[in-house]
């Protein structure tokens, strides 16, 4: 589970970087006015790499490591800080002193843009806190899968999961239960694409692992009767007591008077 195939990482990193349009589009439309304000593009030279490498190299190199993990806004609100000044660097430390101010007007349109878009980010998450919608309705659907847990399972209990694991599974925490192994989101959907000999296997290693039941946010419609639907229905769960085979037992040795 650890070997991640070169194929999901490039699929992380197209879906990583397709989701940055939400913060990157003002950076797209402050390059078009730069571009036709100055009616000029930064060619490269050494006093121009010099100063503009320190604020764009930093900023593309988080994104190139994030692309194939998750490129969450938080995590590379800096490097897209980086990205910004580095642009207008690009154009503004060439730029003739009426060159400059039209920069600015650009500089001036982009900050609005992205101020505008943070304003809309903000307000549609405070409307969601104050109408209790989003994560009411969720938080509701964990505490009720843990509820149905614990019915059965003490707290402590070793457990395994297959789908959004670190990013939307609250129910370990609310039951008390452990996380000791994973399917992390976007592995899941080779897990379920793949064999049944080698689903079985990773069942397998879950057990290994201490896990006494795997659950899923993922499970598809074509699910075996292994898998049991949890509270309205987003969870199933799949015991792990006979996730793997048991071992063959070996033939006694010959005794001496054979």
């Amino acid at each position: 589970m650890n070997n991640v195939p070169v194929t999901t990482m490039l699929a992380r990193a197209n879906r990583s970087i397709r989701g940055t349009s939400k913060h990157l589009w003002q950076l797209a439309v402050g390059v078009l006015l730069l571009v036709l304000l100055t009616r000029t593009v930064p060619r490269p030279s050494t006093v121009w790499l010099r100063d503009v490498a320190p604020f764009a190299v930093p900023g593309l190199f988080t994104y190139a490591i994030y692309a194939s993990i998750a490129l969450y806004t938080r995590y590379v609100a800096a490097a897209a800080a980086l990205l910004y000044l580095g642009v207008f660097l690009a154009w503004a430390l060439p730029a003739t002193d009426a060159q400059r101010r039209r920069i600015l007007c650009a500089w001036w349109v982009v900050g609005v843009l992205v101020t505008g878009h943070l304003a809309r980010e903000l307000q549609s998450r405070a409307r969601e806190s104050l109408a209790g919608s989003g994560q009411h309705w969720r938080d509701d659907d964990e505490v009720a899968v843990a509820q149905q847990l614990l019915a059965t399972y003490p707290a402590g209990t070793l457990v395994a999961g297959i789908g959004a694991t670190g990013s939307w599974m609250y129910w370990p925490h609310f039951a008390g239960f452990r996380m000791v192994a994973e399917s992390p989101n976007y592995d899941d959907v080779h897990f379920w694409a793949a064999s049944d000999s080698t689903r079985a296997d990773v069942l397998c290693l879950l057990k290994r692992a201490g896990a006494q039941f795997a659950v899923s946010d993922s499970v598809p419609d074509r699910r075996g009767p292994e898998w049991t639907r949890l509270g309205a229905g987003r969870y199933a769960l799949r015991t792990l007591a006979d996730a793997c085979p048991p071992a063959t037992a070996l033939p006694p040795p010959p005794s001496r008077d054979d």
